[in-house]
Order: C-alpha cells, then sequence, then structure tokens
C-alpha cells in the first residue's frame, strides 16, 4: 500500500494556541489503516498510542479513536476524548512531527489528568518523540 497522499500542513505560529483543525486530524479510513500497516505501538497504562515517525506529509496529525467498546455512555467517552485531546495539546510543543493514534484503554475512566500527561510523556519517550528532558514528568 502506498503512502496517502500528502497535504502540506502550514507551521503555527509560537504563539498560536494549538488548533486540532481538519488539517491536523487524522481522518479518512484510509490514513487510519495505512498506519494501522505501518505504524509503531505502544501501550502502557492508560491509552493505546500508534505512530508513524517521520509522518509521509511532513506534519503532525492526530486522531482520538474513542468507540462504544470503551463505554456506552457518551458523556464517559467524551470526558476520554477530552483528557486525551489535552494532554497531546500540552506535550505538542515538545513532539517531534508525526502521525499519532490516540485511543484510551479502560483504566482511564478513573485518571485525573496529571496521570494521563505522564503516561503520554512515558509513552512519547519510547517512541523516540519526545527528547528525555522534554515533557513534564
Amino acid at each position: 500500500m502506498s503512502p496517502p497522499p500528502a497535504t502540506p500542513v502550514p507551521a503555527a505560529p509560537a504563539s498560536a494556541p494549538l488548533s486540532l483543525g481538519p488539517k491536523s486530524r487524522l481522518r479518512t479510513r484510509f490514513q487510519l489503516d495505512w498506519m494501522r500497516q505501518h505504524g509503531r505501538k505502544e501501550v502502557p497504562r492508560l491509552c493505546v498510542v500508534s505512530v508513524v515517525a517521520p509522518p509521509p506529509d511532513g506534519g503532525s496529525r492526530v486522531a482520538f479513536v474513542v468507540s462504544r467498546r470503551y463505554s456506552r455512555k457518551a458523556v464517559v467517552r467524551n470526558r476520554a476524548r477530552r483528557l486525551l485531546r489535552e494532554a497531546y495539546r500540552q506535550l505538542f510543543p515538545a513532539l517531534a512531527p508525526a502521525w499519532m493514534v490516540l485511543i484510551p484503554r479502560a483504566r482511564l475512566q478513573d485518571a485525573r489528568m496529571q496521570e494521563v500527561l505522564a503516561d503520554l510523556t512515558v509513552a512519547c519517550r519510547r517512541l523516540g518523540l519526545l527528547s528525555t528532558g522534554a515533557g513534564q514528568p
């Protein structure tokens, strides 16, 4: 399978807040299937992190996959998505360009933001996306 078509991602100014608009998300089934075949996976305590680095288009993209298998309640799924999105937002400036898929595990339902951030930081370090001195924990 060939890499998905490259869509240039404009770099945001350093002072601009992270925007997770359509240009910075993995949106198509083809992109997610390509990630599944070519990506590396790390499974820390609270979430599954799948990564392709360097990305085919040179820009950072992310997808948060929270299915009904995680929880039947939309409130619970949305909280998991918000926690993962905020942890990603805080780590983003220190991350190397990569395509990333974040999938919550059941333990995330009882976790606090600091735990999610620490878990994602460890996973990104293991995957080589984060330098040892970067990140909070």
